[in-house]
């Protein structure tokens, strides 16, 4: 067992100046490597027990297995990692709580790096059920390169947040289900911060967002596929102060199943939208790709829309109540209801962008048509091969730096084809991502 790694220097060393493995010159305990493996070759057959006896610093290493536990890092400021990668190394809650818990204050050098979590049903806290796969709060750990995998709870089916600050990085967000919010993460009181993440298929049944925050969280890099909620399909930004900055992100098929924003709705909000694709989004009422709803002032910039709908307004972008987002170096084309931009109460602001052939009209209800003023066209942008996901722009694109009329780029992507000269398409998942 590792406790004897434990002893003196005088009991590990032959030589009483000579460095050993886990004792510093100074006496002082070095970290060290605590073995799991479920069939019996390591120190440790369960996670747990390794956490117990680690000290601040040390590493627990996990073989590959499934693990039929719940994993709580009681406050301690280690490294759990799997020794091959989430593919092969599972924790399994078995429906008997959170799979990993942080409420001990843990810090950003603890880790959780490398498991898929499945089995989660959460753990009962302030009237409901909350954190499927993790629980964690008044604590900040950095979780990587891990997947959350039909993980239930009331609230928060893959990750509850509260009063902390951790870092979600890498990770993969799999069919996870909140019967009200947060179908992937959700959270009062925390900037968690979000980067290079996949959202797929996941729900939040009665409530918003398989992303519902509270504070100005970056989510960066992350991609959202098919995914349902009763607003916000992929993003619900709670009310004020939940000012997130969404950078690089890609949002395909998400649908706000009872009401506004079919990919992300802002509620109060003054949120950053900038770079990102949407396509294929639907939201039942308003907003199929962005609802903008009592106040804020949102910016979305050089964002590329195509064939986003709405069951009532705004097939593309919404804004209501006075809510005043700008939209700036951005397309926004070929919405398949409720017209490309919608106002009521409210205004959204348009410089430099290409809205062109939305069904039911480019602007709509109190938008006025600003084609042909501050840099606005309506034209096909000619895209190199939408159908193949690639939304690069020909050379001879209106949304090309040389034809913009000083705009620069219009749109998330640059020129990537030239005409006649035959496309090469470049796709992350089928879709081009510019920005890998």
């Amino acid at each position: 067992m590792r406790a004897s790694l434990r002893r003196s220097a005088l009991e590990l060393c032959v030589f009483p100046f000579l460095l050993c493995g886990v004792v510093s010159l100074n006496g002082s305990v070095l970290a060290a490597d605590l073995i799991v493996d479920g069939s019996g070759g390591g120190d440790f057959e369960f996670i747990q027990d390794a956490i117990g006896a680690a000290v601040d610093g040390d590493r627990v290493l996990v073989r590959s297995g499934t693990y039929e536990e719940n994993v709580d890092f009681v406050g301690k400021d280690i490294v759990v990692e799997s020794e091959s990668g989430a593919n092969s190394t599972i924790i399994d809650g078995t429906d008997s709580g959170s799979v990993v818990t942080f409420q001990g204050g843990e810090p950003s050098s603890a880790v959780l790096r490398g498991f898929t979590l499945t089995g989660g049903s959460g753990t009962f806290y302030e009237s409901n059920i909350r954190g499927g796969a993790v629980f964690c709060l008044q604590s900040s750990p950095t979780i990587e390169d891990c997947a959350f995998v039909e993980n239930m709870a009331d609230y928060a089916a893959g990750m509850y947040v509260d009063t902390c600050s951790p870092v979600v990085r890498g990770c993969s967000f799999l069919r996870n289900e909140s019967l009200t919010y947060g179908g992937g993460i959700a959270g009062p009181d925390a900037l968690i911060e979000i980067y290079d993440c996949y959202f797929e298929e996941n729900r939040a049944i009665a409530g918003d967002g398989v992303l519902h925050l509270a504070l100005a969280s970056p989510i960066e890099d992350c991609v959202f596929v098919n995914n349902r909620s009763r607003a916000g399909g992929a993003i619900n930004s709670g009310g004020a102060g939940a000012d997130f900055s969404i950078r690089r992100c890609q949002f395909f098929g998400n649908e706000a199943t009872d009401l506004h924003g079919g990919a992300i709705r802002v509620h109060e909000a003054t949120c950053l939208i900038e770079e990102c694709l949407f396509v294929d989004n639907f939201a039942a009422l308003d907003g199929g790709a962005i609802m903008c709803i009592d106040g804020g002032s949102s910016l979305i910039q050089r964002c590329t829309f195509d064939r986003n709908g709405a069951g009532r307004f705004g097939g593309t972008v919404a804004a209501w109540n006075g809510a005043r987002p700008g939209l700036d170096n951005s397309i926004v084309s070929g919405s398949t209801g409720g017209g490309g931009l919608y106002c009521s109460d409210a205004s959204i602001e348009v410089v430099c962008s290409d809205v062109w052939e939305n069904v039911g009209g480019n602007y709509t209800g109190g938008c006025p048509d600003m084609t042909g003023t501050d840099g606005n066209v309506s034209e096909d942008p000619r895209w190199c091969a939408p159908d193949a996901g690639d939304y690069g722009l020909f050379n001879s694109s209106p949304c090309a730096p040389a034809n913009s009329g000083g705009c620069d780029q219009i749109g998330a992507f640059g020129v990537e084809c030239t005409d006649p000269s035959p496309v090469v398409h470049r796709s992350w998942g089928g879709i081009k991502a510019a920005y890998r």
